[in-house]
């Protein structure tokens, strides 16, 4: 079992299949395994943004708390994808819990080292970074159909 992702599987991560392949030895070295059993807390709403995760294997839901034991499931993620890139990019704390759906393998890299190698490789940075935008553009239009159906059903 290796400690670091390998720089293949990395880049079947589509925020990662644009990079240099040059360059993913390199970011796979920032990456960390931890594992994770059905039911285990990833990080809390409100927790401090500071790493961004990829999913090796298994799925992960995204919920928002209302109170109690009960929640809203905003998504189940699945081996191939990845979540906290909002607070990647902006430092805020965690908008919502991430837990272990079912068993899972899972890749972080940490905020500040994520920076500091963009940083260093500017074509790296560009690529990563327009990736990053394309799955926030999906997302917001995935968001912007949920609220129109749901004026629709509440017009009703």
């Amino acid at each position: 079992m290796d400690r670091f992702i390998d720089p293949g599987l990395l880049l079947k991560f589509e925020l990662f299949s644009s990079l240099d392949p040059v360059a993913a030895p390199i970011l796979a070295k920032a990456f960390v395994r931890e594992e994770f059993v059905v039911g285990d807390r990833i990080f809390s709403e409100g927790d401090p943004g500071d790493r961004l995760y990829l999913i090796a294997s298994g799925s992960v839901r995204i919920a928002q708390p209302l109170g109690g034991d009960r929640e809203e499931a905003l998504a189940v993620l699945h081996a191939g994808q990845f979540f906290g890139d909002m607070s990647l990019i902006d430092a805020q704390p965690r908008s919502a819990h991430a837990i272990a759906n079912e068993d899972c393998v899972l890749f972080w890299i940490d905020r500040s080292v994520f920076i500091t190698l963009l940083r260093m490789n500017t074509a790296v940075a560009v690529d990563v970074l327009f990736q990053f935008l394309l799955s926030l553009c999906l997302r917001l239009r995935e968001n912007n159909e949920k609220i129109r159906a749901m004026n629709l059903m509440a017009m009703w």
